[in-house]
């Protein structure tokens, strides 16, 4: 007796689910051209009034094989969004990997010129009309005063 009343009321239940709500709606245009819309047929115009049938939307959810593909399409969506992450980390540590690489070569060039800027007691540069400019003691203090600005900048520790 219990399980055909449990039953029955499992059937009814799935059976007011079911149900499709229809409503009318009545439209109608009044004197100045206005649209109207109402749940009412209207009382002034009732030969002008046109009924609309209008289905109600289905319960929040929709039905379990909509509920089901939505399921999926959020599950799709959510290995989307880690792939995507998971290919910014990959880049994001290839470039850092990347200019590691780079600063760790710009401090052993800049080491390397200030090194011979400090160990060479003559310095001269060849012109293009074939001349050579040798530095005064002040233009080689500041040529390795930019060597140590450019030495200081690429060898910081974590650059």
């Amino acid at each position: 007796m219990l399980r055909n009343s449990l039953i029955g009321l499992v059937a009814w239940s799935l059976g007011m689910l079911a149900t499709v709500s229809v409503a009318q709606i009545y439209t109608w245009v009044d004197e100045n051209g206005q649209k109207h819309f109402s749940q009412n047929p209207p009382k002034n115009t009732p030969s002008n009034a046109e009924a609309l049938t209008v289905n109600a939307p289905q319960a929040l959810g929709g039905t379990i094989a909509e509920q089901q593909k939505q399921k999926e399409l959020d599950e799709l969506g959510d290995k989307v969004d880690e792939n995507n992450e998971a290919r910014k980390a990959a880049d994001d540590a290839a470039g850092n990997n990347r200019n590691r690489q780079l600063t760790k070569k710009a401090c052993k060039q800049a080491t390397t010129r200030l090194q011979a800027l400090r160990n060479t007691p003559r310095l001269y540069t060849k012109k293009d009309n074939g001349d050579y400019h040798w530095y005064t003691d002040d233009e080689k203090k500041n040529l390795i005063s930019e060597a140590t600005k450019e030495a200081k900048e690429f060898c910081k520790p974590g650059a």
